[in-house]
């Protein structure tokens, strides 16, 4: 109750700080706290994308139809140290409601906390061209990003004794990439992503194929790491996209920002029998640890693989509202193994 009153409070603080808002709807931001609250309200209704939940490798709990899970495999005992003292428990599966990433064509607009973040000092920007080259428009966008930490568990107050959830933590503003200079700029990203040199050829572009056809099937193929299934390459790590369809070009930059953050180490590991006793590195990131689905302007129901194509779930999404059709918000859901004692 006492997470349920401060979210209140937060609200509230955003209706009174008028100037603000005022300045979001004026830059075609179109945050407010209604945005906040209608996500909020997303995230509550969509729960259910937790689901399946494993113990023992096996479904004790099944989901909808549509959410995919990846087994974990092996025994279902496992064995963790709690200091000298091995411990031993039944692997534990879920998928975890842990952020939202904003993709945002306005820079530094915030729908998830409902306002316009107020430190664009250094004029960082963001924007996006339409091209068309043999009849066919293309996208070429600039999108900044934000992570928002959202565990949703943890701003109910519910669930955070279970031993995977933890190190949950309340609402917070976990990157923005307005102030990030290797976000603006595919060169300087190369520092910290120089295999990207090795992936943009044809030969390396055309095994993305496989990757497309395994995301709209299932899961995109976690060795096909360059790849981003249908929507496009992986590298660089930065805003810049193309791609025929902008809600995946804003789908792909919610992709790369996830990668980045593990390539920086943000992000971890959660998945897999490496991951029952704690989250690991992991600078390659497994697309298959993460699901991802658009909660506004206009909402999805169920999580999607990343890499899915935009032909089974992005239907109606890009609709011309005004002050709202450029930006975009993403629940993130984190597929979770522990050893549940």
């Amino acid at each position: 109750m006492k997470k349920i009153f401060s979210l209140c409070l937060i609200v509230i603080s955003l209706i009174i700080y008028r100037p603000a808002i005022s300045s979001a709807f004026v830059s075609g931001c179109g945050a407010s706290p209604a945005t906040a609250i209608s996500i909020f309200l997303k995230s509550l209704v969509t729960l259910y994308n937790v689901f399946p939940i494993t113990l023992g490798g096996v479904p004790i709990v099944p989901g909808p139809s549509g959410l995919e899970d990846i087994p974990i495999g092996g025994s279902p005992i496992c064995i963790c140290f709690k200091g000298p003292v091995p411990v031993p428990g039944l692997k534990f599966g879920f998928w975890a409601p842990i952020a939202m990433i904003e993709t945002v064509h306005s820079p530094f607009c915030s729908p998830s906390l409902g306002m316009q973040i107020p430190i664009d000092i250094l004029g960082l920007g963001a924007g996006s061209e339409r091209k068309t080259k043999g009849g066919k428009q293309n996208h070429r966008a600039s999108i900044q990003a934000h992570y928002i930490k959202y565990p949703v568990f943890a701003l109910l107050d519910i669930l955070t004794d279970i031993v995977c959830l933890q190190n949950s933590t309340g609402l917070d503003i976990g990157y923005l990439t307005e102030i990030d200079p290797l976000w603006q700029n595919d060169a300087l990203s190369l520092i910290i992503n120089p295999e990207a040199i090795l992936f943009g050829n044809p030969v390396t572009q055309i095994a993305c194929a496989a990757d497309s056809i395994a995301a709209a099937a299932g899961f995109s193929l976690d060795p096909l790491f360059w790849c981003n299934g249908s929507w496009g390459s992986a590298y660089p790590l930065t805003g810049h996209v193309r791609n025929v369809d902008y809600t995946q070009a804003n789908a792909a930059i919610a992709d790369r920002l996830l990668f980045k953050m593990h390539r920086e180490l943000l992000l971890w590991g959660t998945m897999g029998n490496v991951g029952l006793c704690g989250a690991f590195p992991m600078p390659i990131m497994r697309k298959s640890q993460y699901n991802i689905f658009p909660v506004y302007p206009v909402g999805f129901p169920l999580r999607q693989p990343l890499g899915r194509t935009g032909l089974m779930w992005d239907s109606l999404q890009n609709l011309p509202i005004p002050l709202h059709n450029s930006n975009f918000v993403w629940a993130v859901y984190d597929k979770i193994d522990c050893c549940a004692f």
